[in-house]
């Protein structure tokens, strides 16, 4: 085993998504800044799976014809030996910054399937690690939370993404997706209310977007929620738990950039076939809990 033959069998496992991740080592691992044809023809067979996965079509993927980087040799590398923090650590600092969309997509694809058996884990090891992780793949920080210092960036990476249609719906398909993760959550709509902000029509028509996909494909979970988030908010015994009561406030504030736009855009709304009175329920969400905060 050496450092090649790790990165690839973990790249195989990304593609593949059966079986428990790789171990391997990192004998030799000045190689993998020439990755070897069987290293790079498995990069490259990652890259355009997941590409097809986000519908980003093929190559120049996002009309970006810069060549697939060695940062995804040295990822996947650092993620076979993450049962030595210490050396994955080391080798993901020297994992250069992504500089094309097929640097983006094969990063995406490696940290995106390894972040939740992080999630199993805790200790300060493992929260480094995924810090680390995030930081070399902007993509998957920004539909999860990205390390504060990655924030700025993430904002230009959204401009970015909205500039081709293929990255802009990916992109409305990721934030519209409910999710039980409060921070995933705070981080989406502050995404959300950013671009609502701008007052640009391209950016607050995305918003929209954003909204109205939820209620095509996630109308169920999504109102799910807004009724458990409303019982709480109405209970004073629910609301008495400090969790509870942070979970609830976080589902309303999700609200908060359609309900802006509500006051500003009513015409556009009205436009919106799947924008129909059920979104009312989330803006009345919201505003029990501005009421609730004294605002």
């Amino acid at each position: 085993m050496n450092a090649t033959q790790t990165a690839i069998n973990v790249i195989e496992w990304a593609f593949n998504g059966l079986g428990p991740l790789p171990q391997g080592d990192l004998y030799d691992t000045p190689a993998l800044s020439h990755p070897n044809q069987a290293l790079r023809e498995a990069m490259q067979t990652l890259t355009v799976i997941q590409a097809a996965q986000m519908y980003f079509g093929s190559a120049p993927f996002l009309g970006d014809k810069k060549p697939l980087g060695v940062g995804g040799a040295l990822l996947a590398a650092a993620i076979g030996v993450l049962h030595w923090p210490e050396s994955a650590q080391q080798l993901l600092k020297a994992v250069p910054r992504a500089h094309s969309s097929a640097d983006w997509i094969i990063r995406h694809a490696l940290v995106a399937r390894v972040l939740p058996l992080l999630a199993e884990h805790s200790g300060h090891a493992v929260t480094h690690l995924r810090a680390d992780l995030l930081l070399v793949s902007p993509l998957t920080a920004l539909v999860n939370v990205p390390v504060a210092s990655q924030e700025n960036e993430m904002m230009t990476l959204v401009e970015q993404l909205l500039e081709q249609p293929a990255s802009r719906r990916w992109l409305q398909l990721s934030l519209a997706k409910p999710t039980d993760n409060r921070a995933i959550r705070d981080w989406r709509q502050k995404i959300l209310a950013q671009l609502r902000q701008t007052e640009q029509d391209s950016k607050t028509s995305f918003v929209l977007d954003v909204y109205e996909t939820l209620m095509i494909h996630h109308r169920s979970v999504a109102f799910d929620q807004v009724g458990a988030a409303r019982r709480v908010l109405r209970d004073p015994i629910a609301a008495a738990s400090a969790q509870r009561l942070q979970e609830a406030l976080s589902i309303a504030q999700w609200w908060q950039p359609l309900w802006a736009l509500r006051r500003t855009r009513k015409e556009e709304l009205r436009q919106r076939l799947y924008l129909d009175y059920q979104y009312l329920e989330g803006l009345k969400l919201y505003t029990l809990a501005q009421r609730l905060r004294g605002w």
